[in-house]
Order: structure tokens, then C-alpha cells, then sequence
């Protein structure tokens, strides 16, 4: 039977491919896996190569281990010797082997190094149909038919906010460098508007942004975005793509305004494409409520999540991991709106949805964990929170290593439970773990780290330890006006923090402007109704008492 797709990977990676696969074959798209298809006691190369020679596509699950895979080799090798189009998607940052370049120098290559997968496996299944319906090697020099090279920049937001230690941004420094050369490289040789330079751009940009440098990647998902919209024109889904990963910077620099017409543009373009109810669809739906999440606008972002989650359940059905996310991010809201007893189910379902379909260890599990966790503390459930932590920990220090900045992350909630108990003694070395690990994973200047000192600087004023809570949370307050801008909404937060161990202090006068500030940054950011604006009132209100009161 003929296949669209043939999938290559390392055993390592199963569970990825496995996941692809899934996601190719609910849009109808063809798949040949092993082992799943091969006939018992057929042999395994001649049942390969009769796959490969049925095949339209070939898909690589591009790993370190993939690339040091003699079989893998093989593989790709045997695939481009009979013309098929390569598409790696890179879920590891590893440069290819000189034999691995040699075949994959220019194919059309997708990075999914940001959690959650899924939403880059959807991104995958959308550039797949785009080449089997519009053709495989249509000419970059003809607009009205480019070769479709798109890469996959959106993450679905579901939480709050295998490298070692000082390798890890060594090793960030070298893709970098090796990001631009192949950039500049592939400017000089083709213009600054083909497809292949367009890719690396996209490339570059999302290395930067997931590791918090904002500015820098602003100015290539613009031009990303310019080219993409020259050469496909305004109504292309990759010009969507390219207005949906601006969108996506732009929210996390807190510009929420400038994301807003992006999103809504990118929605518009999709459903004109695809139809309303596409997963895709579904994908910006989701993506423009977490944007009305993080304005507290959340009567905006309750329907767009129940018509993403109707979408993904008709398309996909009801087990898919899509599906899981989807539930997962109605879940969150809920209890953004302290309907926890709403909450609960939902979230109770994602995670059962997440492990049917994804199996009890992949990453996607450890968010929903992570998200049910969050709602017990919510309640003040610290005891069926505190499993759930440490299992969320688990899993993601095994799939992808002690070292990576999502351990931190688990590391720092892990701690926000015990400090939550009082459990400051236990809370504390979690903390600092999350801080060292962050550190030497994303740099000292990116905002998960301020995260990370903030956390442990409440733990150090909880304890009365003022000298030691004072410059994390200075510094914390620094990165963040330096990586998100002086007017974010976690800016305000830290703002309220600092005046907040100065009012502990008796110092009021230096509190009072702090709060002020922080009060201004939010009202303009997330409204006067938002809880974070409300809580920031009352403690400035409380201040000014405090100050007629001497």
C-alpha cells in the first residue's frame, strides 16, 4: 500500500515519533512507521525499501541520537538517492554530523525545541499537506507556486510562567553563531528574500527567543514575516505562521496591543484556508485566549478555548494530545477565575487524555500534572499538590535531562508548595537548585531566572533574611525591565515585591513610588478590575496609611 509519509527516527525517540505519526495520520496523511508496519518475519531492510520507494515524503526525528545512528543514516541516505523530499524536525539542538550535511544541506527544516511538542507536530502535519497538495518541488523563483518552507514557532502557554551546566550556553553561543553564518551564508548566495533565507531567519529568531532574548529576535520575525508575505502574499497560512510567532514575542515582551491584530489576522487567515474547524484553527484560537488571559480579560478567552477544544475533539477526537492541551488551558482559565470545583474535572481529564495518548512519561503529562498541582495549592490542597509536583519533576529531569530550564521551572513550583506549607527548610534548597539550574541553561539576564530569584528571595524575607531578599529581588526587577521592558505586567509584580520587603522594613517612603509605579504599569497593561492591579491598590493604600499613621 502506497504511504505519503515514511517516518525516520531513533528508537530513542519513539515516543516523539510515535506522536507524529499520531498527528500526521488524524489529518489523513499516510504513514509508514516501523515497527508498527512491518509484516512479521518479512525482513526489515526489504520491507524499508519497499516503503521508501511508496512513499511521497520522508520525515526525520532529528536527535543526537538520531544523527549518531548508522540505521538513521541509512535511512536518510536511501531517501534522498531516490528523490524524496527530507523534512528534519530538530527536537534537540545538535548540529548535524558531516555525513548527516552532506544530505540534509538544504531540506526544509523545522525546529521543535520548545515544550510542548504537540503544537510542533501540528505545525509538522500543516507543512506536509501544504507540499502534497500544492506539489513537492515547486520553484522558489516563481511567487505564484514557492517551495513551502515553514518552521514551527508557536508554543501554547499552559503553564505560569541534555546539556551540563556551563556547556549548555556554550553550546547556545555556537548555535547562535552557527545560526548566523548559515544566514548570512545563504544571503550572499540566494537574496535576502528566498524561501532558504527566510527559514534561516526563522531559525535564528526562535534560538533567540527561547532563550529570552526578545530584542534581538524581534527584527527577524519581522522580516520573516515581510518576506513570507512578498513572495506567498497576504492570505498564505505560512504568512499566518510567520503573524502568529510575532504575536507570540510581542506577548511575551507584555505588548499586548501590538500582538492583538496579529493573532486576530492569523485566525482569519486559517479559517479562510481551512475551514473553521481545522485543528490549526484551533491552534490560533488557543493562541489568542492566552493572550486575553494575560490582559485578565477572561470573558473573551472562555469561548475562544470551548470552540478551540470543540474544534480539536471533532477534527482529532477526544483522546488525542491536542485534545489534552486544549483541556489543560480551559482548566488554567477556570482557575484564573477561582472556579476551582469547575476546574477540576477538566483538568483531571487532560491529564488522563495526555497519558492514553501520549503514555504516564511525556513531557505533555508533566504540564498537566504541573496544571493540576497549581489548582490543588490554589485551594490550599498542599498535600495533593505536593505528589503531583514531584512527579511533574520526574518526568521532565527524565525526558530532558536535569539540566534543562523546564526542570528549573518544576524545581521553583516544587518549592512554592513548600513554602506555601511553611516548609521553608525544604522550600529553600529547591529554590536555589531552580536558580542554578536556570542560570546555566538560558544566561543570567532571561526571565526565567528572575522568576527564580524573586521565588527565592520571598523565602529569604519570609524568614525576616531583608539583606539577602534585597538584591534578588533588585535584580530580578532589572532583567525583567531589561528583557520584557520597563511597563510588563511581571515588571509591576516585582515592583510591588521590592516595596513590599521595604514596607516590612518600616521604610515607607521608599515602598511608597513602588508601588506607585507598579499601580500605573498595571492599570495601563491588564485593566483596573485585575487581580493583580486590586492587589497592588490595597497594598499602596495600606502604605499611605501606614505613612499618616507615624
Amino acid at each position: 500500500m502506497a504511504h505519503d509519509v515514511f517516518i525516520s527516527y531513533s528508537t530513542r525517540d519513539k515516543a516523539v515519533a510515535d506522536a507524529a505519526c499520531a498527528t500526521l495520520e488524524n489529518r489523513k496523511i499516510r504513514c509508514w512507521i516501523a515497527p508498527r508496519d512491518v509484516m512479521p518475519g518479512r525482513p526489515y531492510a526489504e520491507a524499508l525499501i519497499d516503503a521508501l520507494n511508496q512513499s511521497r515524503i520522508m520525515i526525520l526525528i532529528f536527535s543526537e541520537s538520531a544523527n549518531s545512528s548508522p540505521q538513521v543514516m541509512r535511512e536518510v541516505e536511501r531517501a534522498i538517492t531516490k528523490g524524496l523530499p527530507v523534512i528534519p524536525i530538530r527536537i534537540e539542538d545538535v548540529t548535524p554530523s558531516k555525513a548527516m550535511e552532506y544530505f540534509l544541506s538544504a531540506p526544509h527544516w523545522l525546529d521543535a525545541l520548545t515544550p510542548p511538542i504537540q503544537e510542533h507536530l501540528e505545525r509538522l502535519a500543516l507543512v506536509v499537506q501544504q507540499l502534497l497538495t500544492n506539489g513537492l518541488m515547486a520553484s522558489p523563483d516563481k511567487k505564484q507556486t514557492p517551495e513551502i518552507r515553514v518552521e514551527p514557532t508557536v508554543d501554547v502557554h499552559i503553564s505560569h510562567v541534555e546539556k551540563d551546566g556551563d556547556t549548555a550556553l556554550k553550546n547556545d553561543t555556537e548555535a547562535a553563531t552557527r545560526r548566523i553564518a548559515a544566514l548570512e551564508t545563504a544571503e550572499k548566495a540566494l537574496g535576502p528574500d528566498h524561501p532558504d533565507v527566510v527559514v534561516r531567519l526563522r531559525n535564528l529568531a526562535e534560538l533567540y527567543r527561547a532563550r529570552g532574548k526578545y530584542e534581538q529576535a524581534l527584527p527577524l520575525y519581522q522580516r520573516a514575516l515581510r518576506a513570507s508575505q512578498e513572495v506567498l502574499g497576504p492570505d498564505h497560512l505560512t504568512v499566518a505562521a510567520d503573524l502568529n510567532s510575532l504575536a507570540e514575542l510581542y506577548r511575551a515582551q507584555g505588548k499586548y496591543e501590538q500582538a492583538l491584530p496579529l493573532y486576530q489576522r492569523a485566525l482569519e487567515i486559517a479559517e479562510e484556508a481551512l475551514g473553521a474547524n481545522d485543528p490549526t484553527v484551533a491552534m490560533y484560537l488557543n493562541n489568542l485566549a492566552e493572550l486575553y488571559c494575560a490582559q485578565g480579560k477572561y470573558e473573551q478567552a472562555l469561548p475562544l478555548y470551548q470552540r478551540a477544544l470543540e474544534i480539536a475533539e471533532e477534527a482529532l477526537g477526544a483522546n488525542d494530545p491536542t485534545v489534552a492541551i486544549c483541556l489543560n488551558n480551559l482548566a488554567e482559565l477556570y482557575r484564573a477565575q477561582s472556579r476551582c470545583e469547575e476546574a477540576l474535572p477538566v483538568c483531571q481529564r487532560a491529564l488522563k487524555t495526555a497519558e492514553r495518548s501520549l503514555g504516564a512519561n511525556h513531557s505533555t503529562v508533566a504540564i498537566c500534572l504541573n496544571t493540576l498541582a497549581e489548582l490543588y495549592r490554589a485551594q490550599g490542597k498542599y498535600e495533593e499538590a505536593l505528589p503531583l509536583y514531584q512527579r511533574a519533576l520526574r518526568i521532565s529531569q527524565d525526558t530532558l535531562g536535569s539540566d534543562h530550564p523546564t526542570v528549573a521551572m518544576r524545581l521553583n513550583n516544587l518549592a512554592e508548595v513548600y513554602r506555601a506549607q511553611g516548609k521553608h527548610e525544604q522550600a529553600l534548597p529547591l529554590c536555589q537548585q531552580a536558580l542554578e539550574t536556570a542560570e546555566k541553561a538560558l544566561g543570567p539576564d532571561h526571565p526565567d531566572v528572575a522568576t527564580c530569584l524573586n521565588n527565592l528571595a520571598e523565602i529569604y524575607q519570609a524568614h525576616g533574611k531583608y539583606e539577602q531578599a534585597l538584591p534578588l529581588y533588585r535584580r530580578a526587577l532589572k532583567i525583567d525591565e531589561k528583557a520584557l521592558g520597563p511597563d510588563h505586567p511581571t515588571v509591576a509584580i516585582h515592583l510591588n515585591n521590592l516595596a513590599e520587603l521595604y514596607d516590612a522594613r518600616l521604610k515607607h517612603q521608599q515602598a511608597l513610588p513602588l508601588y506607585q509605579r507598579a499601580l500605573k504599569i498595571s492599570e495601563r497593561a491588564l485593566g483596573f478590575n485585575h487581580s493583580y492591579t486590586k492587589a497592588i491598590k490595597d497594598s499602596l493604600e495600606a502604605c499611605e496609611t501606614a505613612m499618616q499613621q507615624r
